[in-house]
Order: C-alpha cells, then sequence, then structure tokens
C-alpha cells in the first residue's frame, strides 16, 4: 500500500501497467521538450526586445517613435544558439525508451519515428528564427555519444530479456510446466546468447570492407602526390604562400581579388 492505493500488480502480470506508464511518460516528455526547445527562444527574445523598447522610451520620452529595427538588429537580439549537446541528449534519452523497454512498450519506436519526423521541422524553425546563427564547428564523429549509445544497446539487452523473463508471463506459454528456477536459467540462456550475437555482429560490422579500404588508401595516396608536388613547386626563397587563380595555375605572392 503506497498512500493508500494497492501498488501490488495483478495475478497475471505486470506487463499492462508499465506499458501505460511507459507510454504516458514517453509522450509527455517528447511533446514538453519539443514545445520547450522552441518557444523558450522565442519568448526570452520577446521578453528582451520589450524591455529595451520600455528602457528606450523612459530615456526619450512617451511621445517618441522608436524606428523598427533591421533584419540585422532583430537577429542580433535572438539567444545565442548553445550547442548540440541538448540535441544529442535528447536523441540519446529518446533511444533510451526504444531499446531499454521494447518489449514493454513496442509502439514506442514508431512514436518516436514521428516525433523526429517532426522534430526535424521543428529544430530547423529554431535555428532560421529563435537563436542566432550558430558557429561552424568540425568533428570527425558523434565522440562519447557512441559510446553511451552502445551500453545503452548492452543494456537494453538485459532489461527486455528481464521484462519477458520475470515482469510478464510470457515463458509460459512456450514452457507451461516451468518451475521458478527453470524460469531463471531460461532468461539467463537468453540474456547471454544475445550478448554474444551483439558481439559478434559489432566484430563483423567494425571490420571495413576490402574495395572501402582500397579506395580509402588510394584516395590518401593521390592525397600524398598532390601534396608532394605542392611542396616542389615551392620556391627555395620566401616568396610568399601558395594560392591557385580561377584556371587551376599555381601562383605565389597575395591572393587575387
Amino acid at each position: 500500500m503506497v498512500y493508500g492505493v494497492d501498488m501490488h500488480c495483478p495475478s497475471w502480470h505486470c506487463m499492462p501497467e508499465l506499458t501505460g506508464t511507459l507510454g504516458c511518460v514517453f509522450v509527455l516528455q517528447m511533446t514538453l521538450v519539443q514545445t520547450i526547445e522552441v518557444g523558450m527562444p522565442l519568448l526570452k527574445n520577446r521578453i528582451r526586445i520589450a524591455q529595451e523598447e520600455k528602457k528606450l522610451r523612459e530615456e526619450l520620452g512617451e511621445g517618441a517613435v522608436i524606428a523598427a529595427m533591421s533584419a540585422a538588429e532583430e537577429e542580433s537580439k535572438l539567444e545565442k544558439y548553445e550547442g548540440v549537446f541538448a540535441e544529442y541528449q535528447e536523441m540519446v534519452v529518446q533511444f533510451g525508451y526504444v531499446t531499454l523497454f521494447a518489449a514493454a512498450f513496442p509502439a514506442t519506436a514508431a512514436l518516436a519515428l514521428i516525433n523526429n519526423m517532426i522534430e526535424i521541422r521543428s529544430d530547423a524553425y529554431k535555428l532560421l528564427k529563435a537563436t542566432q546563427r550558430p558557429a561552424c564547428m568540425r568533428a570527425a564523429d558523434i565522440g562519447t555519444w557512441m559510446v553511451i549509445l552502445d551500453i545503452i544497446a548492452t543494456c537494453s539487452i538485459l532489461t527486455n530479456c528481464a521484462l519477458v523473463g520475470f515482469t510478464s508471463h510470457g515463458l509460459y506459454f512456450y514452457f507451461p510446466n516451468m518451475t521458478a528456477v527453470e524460469r531463471v536459467w531460461i532468461t539467463l540462456i537468453c540474456e547471454h546468447a544475445l550478448l554474444i550475437f551483439k558481439a559478434v555482429l559489432d566484430t563483423l560490422l567494425n571490420t571495413p570492407p576490402k574495395e572501402a579500404l582500397g579506395a580509402y588508401e588510394r584516395r590518401c595516396y593521390l592525397r600524398d602526390q598532390i601534396l608532394a608536388e605542392c611542396q616542389f613547386l615551392m620556391p627555395e626563397d620566401d616568396g610568399g604562400a601558395f594560392y591557385t587563380d580561377d584556371e587551376g595555375d599555381p601562383y605565389y605572392g597575395a591572393p587575387l581579388r
């Protein structure tokens, strides 16, 4: 009993209660995140402009006419883009909902797809209308987020096996005369088999194909040849930086205007 409410599961299993709870939490969180992600920068921008206009009227007087801001001035008042950390965090949390509780609420994947189709447009609107132009930053990959996604994928094997084996009574459909000890062993065997399958799949997918590896080595060879040729063309004395004109001919000195 919790606050006078019986929190025990029915005699059959707890899966329906878990499914309903996950559905409500997932839909509510995705809706709130979308609303706050786009609405907060717009709200802050309007508040900032209103405060500046109020300050100008106090300085110039109530009858003063304030000129409309140009497009550049309006963009300068927008909220600064805070980077992609929040975007990655949102996707990782969504990935956790889809994978960790797939056995309890399979419709999460369909809801996540619909949410991402909407978020593509909402993120584009936020970048164009609600925030300043983000600074250009380069990265070879997604970095530590890939490790986090791999950890979640591994944990999802454990959670889904536990959901099917213990939270629900689905195993009894296949093994009706199963004892409690046999139930634990079957769950552990399935979990270990899936972990081994994931490890084998990771090994196979992380091995680059020979064709792709050969094409990459050829491109690296051509790059080294071009760089070596440019180094050969460099004068012995300080002739200035190396440039190419519109026709691709090399020259030294200042760039063409």
